[in-house]
């Protein structure tokens, strides 16, 4: 995404996530004009703040790998915040405990527009309802209409760069969680999916619109797809032999 700005045309909600959509919120409207592109983790809401038409772009995930992701990722990386308080809890634990507040329907919450008492962008910790997935569904009607899925993660950037112009969406993998994971037995995928049931409707209802749209391109698709994904091996290997070399010198510099 950051690739398609220059970047005094883009505000990033950073590590600082809710000191940044604060600060977003303060600009001056000039300099808020300039900007094309806000980007990083955020409620629904934050548009409002820019003048004139916008577009709004998310990409979902199925929920109980999404949530088992978040799990695996906090118990795993000693530098986030909450690893002391993850890492000694079990899957099931963490479902109950929940102290990311996305565990339960986090995707619901966000696209609600569930705000922390009157900061928009910063999301909420109140109790969900079915009035909140209400919303997030008129959300996801009225202003994303090309929602991304991350189990199609190629077929959503290139329907995103048909739609916007962009330049080619070549990628590289990163913030992989490099514990190996084990897979989840049935008693923790039925706690995931009753923990998520909201996230599970909004899901499938983002699944189906996304079916339909590609199946209107699937012709011309399917063609750049193969193209695409040969392309990006070759960029995300050019990387990687980037990296080893820098590495190797470092070490014998040092």
């Amino acid at each position: 995404l950051k690739r398609q700005y220059r970047p005094d045309e883009i505000y990033e909600i950073a590590e600082d996530i809710n000191g940044d959509i604060q600060r977003f919120q303060t600009i001056s409207g000039k300099e808020r004009r300039s900007k094309k592109l806000l980007v990083g983790h955020m409620s629904h809401g934050l548009h409002q703040f820019f003048p004139g038409p916008t577009t709004c772009l998310t990409m979902l995930r199925n929920p109980v790998e999404r949530v088992y992701s978040e799990y695996r990722f906090l118990s795993s990386n000693s530098y986030h915040r909450l690893f002391s308080v993850v890492s000694p809890l079990t899957f099931h634990q963490y479902l109950e405990l929940d102290p990311t507040r996305q565990a339960s329907n986090g995707q619901t919450r966000l696209l609600s527009g569930s705000t922390f008492g009157d900061q928009v962008g910063i999301p909420g910790i109140e109790p969900l309802s079915q009035s909140h997935l209400d919303r997030a569904l008129a959300n996801l009607k009225k202003y994303y209409s090309l929602v991304g899925l991350l189990e199609r993660f190629d077929e959503s950037l290139l329907l995103w760069q048909k739609r916007f112009k962009w330049r080619y969406p070549l990628y590289e993998k990163m913030n992989i969680t490099q514990r190996k994971s084990k897979p989840l037995d049935v008693s923790e995928i039925d706690h995931a999916r009753q923990k998520n049931q909201f996230d599970l409707i909004l899901y499938q209802k983002a699944v189906d619109q996304f079916d339909l749209i590609f199946k209107r391109h699937h012709a011309t698709l399917h063609r750049q797809l193969i193209v695409f994904r040969k392309l990006n091996k070759l960029y995300q290997k050019s990387f990687y032999y980037a990296r080893s070399i820098a590495k190797k010198m470092i070490k014998k510099n040092g």
